[in-house]
């Protein structure tokens, strides 16, 4: 049998006692070899108090997905790349431009939103949403960041989307077969609650997308919570395809 691999734990107040089996750190050759795998490898971290397993898994290997599934894994988070991509008709009333720093209170709240809808149900995400004057701070320094990517939605003289990208090399969240080389993150996508709907989302995504390969990067990246519904929805339909799936098992 051959011998268990991983990353190992990481910050225990965000992912609980755990431990994280990355797609670097295990490529199958068989799905068969993978209920062996995780057997000796659970045996050894849950006597090291690991209680929640997280697994990278490619996409399209539908084989070793129904292997996990078999082993009490879950779907918890989706990441993909950009296809096919057209940029998004824009609703007549809606203006879309970039920020500046009197649009500051407006996207605070907007980025606050998001956390706080990925708090309720179907995702109930343990991540705590950080403050409005904590959020204004982090705007007030990077509003004019030439890193960033980023637009804002306007309704009616109302801030009502906030989006932007940023190079996947500034990004700590994927994992290597989701950095190819000269690729950005489509890394913050939201709008208001009482403007969801009425295609402002993809409008908005679609013009920091654009301007990103304006600005030269030849890949488009992006990952949401397969819990998001209205992620799920959105993005593919933008032209984003799954290429790695994060399942998860609590103990």
């Amino acid at each position: 049998m051959m011998e268990p691999l991983g990353s190992g734990a990481r910050d225990a107040r965000i992912w609980g006692p755990n431990y994280w089996i990355s797609i670097q750190d295990y490529r199958p050759v068989s799905a068969s070899e993978i209920k062996p795998y995780f057997t000796s490898l659970a045996e050894r971290e849950y006597k090291l108090g690991a209680r929640n397993f997280y697994v990278e898994v490619d996409a399209t290997k539908k084989d070793q997905i129904q292997e996990w599934f078999e082993l009490g894994f879950g779907l918890q988070h989706v990441s993909a790349l950009l296809t096919v991509f057209a940029p998004e008709y824009i609703p007549a009333a809606v203006t879309i431009r970039r920020p500046t720093i009197s649009d500051i209170p407006a996207i605070a709240i907007l980025e606050q939103s998001l956390s706080l809808h990925q708090n309720e149900s179907p995702v109930f995400s343990q991540l705590k949403a950080d403050s409005i004057e904590d959020i204004e701070q982090e705007w007030s320094e990077d509003i004019n960041n030439p890193e960033l990517f980023t637009f804002i939605a306007e309704l009616n003289g109302e801030v009502v989307g906030l989006a932007y990208g940023c190079s996947t090399e500034k990004s700590r969240l994927h994992s290597e077969v989701m950095r190819p080389e000269n690729s950005a993150t489509l890394a913050f996508c939201a709008v208001l609650p009482d403007f969801r709907g009425q295609g402002i989302g993809k409008a908005i995504a679609s013009s920091v997308i654009d301007d990103l390969y304006k600005n030269g990067f030849e890949t488009i990246v992006t990952d949401w919570r397969a819990t998001n519904q209205l992620s799920s929805v959105t993005w593919p339909k933008l032209g984003f395809t799954p290429t790695l799936f994060r399942l998860h098992r609590a103990l």
